[in-house]
C-alpha cells in the first residue's frame, strides 16, 4: 500500500475513532507545533514582566576588596537607604547598585587572579554600566594604568574641581604610552616605574584619575581595617555623572 494509502486509512481510522485516540493523535502529531508557540510566548512574556518591574539604575558603583554582610546592619546598605532618603528617589522605580564581590590583587603574578574581575570591568565600563569604582590605593593605582578611569579635570566644573584638587591622585600617561609600546614591540614592561601617584610634578603627562576619599567615614566604615587610603574614581564613560558627583558630596559631608 502506497504510504498515501495509508495516511488517508489512518486518518480516516482517528476521524471515527474514541476522543482519546483523536487526542493521542493530535499530541503525536502536533505536540511540537504547540510547545514551541507556549515557550516563545512564555518567554517574551517574562521579558516583558521584568522590564517593567525591574527598578531602573540611577547609580551603579563597584567597590573593589570589601566584602559586605549584604543584611540591614551592613554600611553598605546604610550608606545607600540615606542616599535615597536624601536624594528622595522612589525605590519603587529606581534603584542604586554597590557591587561589593569583586577582589583585585597586586604584586607579580597577579594578572591571572585579576583575569576574571578584568574581564568583567572591561565588559561593564565598555557598555556604560558602571558609575565609579572605589579600593584600596595600590588597587586603584594598578587599574587606573589600564585606562579606565576618566580625567577629572574633563568632567568636573571649575567649582568641583577646585574642591576636590587638594585630594587628586594622578597617573602618568606617559607611562601608559610606554608600557603600550612595550606590549607591541613584545617586550617586557614590567621595569617601567610607576611614579607616586600624589607626586605629579614628577610625572611627564599627570592626569587626575582619582580621589582620596579616606576623609570619608562612610567609605572608611565598609572598608573597615583592610585599608588606611580609599580613592575613588569616575569610570571613563559613567552614565549617570551627575548623581555619582551628588553621590561623593554625600560621601565626603
Amino acid at each position: 500500500m502506497a504510504v498515501m494509502d495509508e495516511f488517508k486509512e489512518e486518518r480516516e481510522n482517528i476521524k471515527n475513532g474514541t476522543p482519546k485516540q483523536k487526542l493521542t493523535y493530535f499530541w503525536g502529531y502536533y505536540k511540537w507545533y504547540v510547545i514551541i508557540p507556549v515557550i516563545i510566548v512564555s518567554v517574551i512574556g517574562w521579558y516583558i514582566y521584568h522590564v517593567v518591574t525591574t527598578p531602573e539604575t540611577v547609580l551603579s558603583g563597584i567597590l573593589i576588596n570589601t566584602h559586605s554582610l549584604g543584611n540591614d546592619d551592613d554600611p553598605t546598605t546604610d550608606i545607600i537607604n540615606k542616599f535615597y532618603e536624601l536624594q528622595e528617589i522612589d525605590t519603587s522605580e529606581y534603584s542604586i547598585d554597590l557591587n561589593d564581590s569583586l577582589s583585585w590583587m597586586t604584586g607579580e603574578n597577579s594578572d591571572a587572579a585579576n583575569y576574571e574581575t578584568t574581564q568583567a570591568l572591561m565588559a561593564w565600563i565598555a557598555a556604560g554600566s558602571i558609575d565609579f569604582i572605589t579600593g584600596d590605593l595600590d588597587a586603584m593605582t594598578d587599574i587606573a594604568y589600564k585606562s579606565y578611569f576618566a580625567d577629572l579635570s574633563e568632567i568636573l566644573t571649575e567649582e568641583q574641581y577646585a574642591q576636590y584638587e587638594p585630594y587628586f591622585l594622578y597617573i602618568d600617561q606617559a607611562v601608559i604610552e610606554q608600557r603600550q609600546k612595550a606590549f607591541e614591540d613584545d617586550e617586557d614592561a614590567s621595569e617601567i616605574l610607576i611614579p607616586n601617584c600624589a607626586e605629579p610634578e614628577t610625572m611627564e603627562k599627570p592626569i587626575p584619575v582619582m580621589i582620596d576619599m579616606s576623609r570619608s567615614q562612610k567609605l572608611m566604615d565598609i572598608y573597615g581595617e583592610s585599608t588606611d587610603t580609599v580613592v575613588l574614581s569616575i569610570t571613563e564613560n559613567a552614565p549617570h555623572k551627575d548623581l555619582t558627583l551628588e553621590f561623593i558630596g554625600y560621601l565626603t559631608e
